[in-house]
């Protein structure tokens, strides 16, 4: 049974403490053609062993370096919600395409925070493929916590 809804409760869209590795796929693909290689490098011909050896390297080396990293990236913010090490960004959101239509805007009082789409799921902290993709649109009051312009947090407050 699912708890009755708070009214007038903000809604939370994103919150990296508690995703577990958003981009986890990215490291599972370097992994799997590591393993792929590895596995062609037991077959008899050297074309598949030098496919095999190319694969294993590449693969491995992926999801040691691109995998870690964006992992290191998310324990990151992770952490820096924990610890309280973020910046309260609260205001509305305009979501029209910038002039070169990469950005979208935070107003908060005197000051605008600016926010990229991101065009890749290389992207860690809560991101956005395009205008009104992940359950913000136009107009939208909310609260997010930046972390060095990552969000890390992000909640859509009650109108």
């Amino acid at each position: 049974m699912t708890p009755p809804a708070v009214p007038n409760a903000p809604r939370l869209l994103y919150d990296a403490g508690l995703v577990w590795f958003p981009t986890w796929p990215v490291a599972a693909a370097g992994l799997a053609a590591g393993l792929v290689g590895v596995s062609l490098l037991l077959a008899r011909g050297a074309a598949a062993r030098r496919v095999g050896t190319t694969l294993a390297i590449l693969g491995f080396g992926w999801a040691a370096v691109i995998g870690a990293g964006l992992y290191g990236e998310h324990a990151r913010l992770a952490a820096a919600l924990r610890d309280g090490a973020f910046t309260v960004v609260e205001g509305t959101v305009h979501d029209r395409p910038s002039a070169d239509g990469s950005a979208w805007v935070v107003e908060s009082g005197p000051a605008a925070h600016w926010y990229r789409y991101a065009g890749t799921g290389l992207a860690t902290g809560y991101h956005r493929a395009r205008p009104g993709a992940g359950g913000l649109r136009d107009g939208d009051s909310v609260r997010l916590a930046d972390v060095d312009g990552r969000i890390a947090r992000l909640e859509v407050l009650p109108r």
